[in-house]
C-alpha cells in the first residue's frame, strides 16, 4: 500500500511539474510587432502640390527570423492594422500585395523586437505611379 501511494505521489508531482513547464514555454508573449500598412493613392507627383493621401491596405505580413525561416504570418485588417506576438530578436518583415500583382509593392524591413514591448512599424507600399 505504501509503495502504491509513493508511486502515485511521484506520478502526480511529475505530471504537475510537466504541466508547469509546458505553460511557461507556451505562455502569452508580451513582445512583438504591431503596425499599420498603407499605399499611396497613385497620384502623379506635381511640383508644389499637396502630398498624396495614404490608403490603408490589408496586406499579408510574413515574419522571418535571421536564418530566413518564416516564423509568423498574418493579414492586416481593412484599416491596415496588424499585430503579431514574437519573442525578442531580430526579424525581417515582408509585406505582400493582397492582389498578388507586382505593384503596389513594399520593400522588406528589418525589425528588432525587445522584451516587454511591441515594436511599431509603418509599412508603406509604393503604387508605382509617378
Amino acid at each position: 500500500m505504501r509503495l502504491l501511494l509513493r508511486v502515485l505521489k511521484s506520478a502526480f508531482i511529475t505530471l504537475f511539474m510537466a504541466g508547469m513547464l509546458a505553460s511557461c514555454a507556451t505562455g502569452p508573449s508580451n513582445s512583438g510587432i504591431k503596425g499599420h500598412v498603407t499605399v499611396d493613392a497613385g497620384c502623379p507627383e506635381i511640383i508644389n502640390a499637396t502630398p498624396c493621401t495614404a490608403i490603408p491596405l490589408p496586406a499579408r505580413i510574413t515574419i522571418r527570423d535571421a536564418a530566413g525561416t518564416m516564423v509568423r504570418e498574418t493579414t492586416a485588417n481593412d484599416q491596415g492594422d496588424f499585430q503579431l506576438e514574437l519573442q525578442p530578436g531580430t526579424y525581417q518583415l515582408h509585406a505582400v500585395n493582397p492582389s498578388g500583382a507586382p505593384m503596389p509593392s513594399a520593400p522588406p524591413e528589418n525589425v528588432v523586437v525587445e522584451a516587454g514591448s511591441f515594436t511599431e512599424v509603418k509599412v508603406a507600399f509604393d503604387s508605382g505611379v509617378r
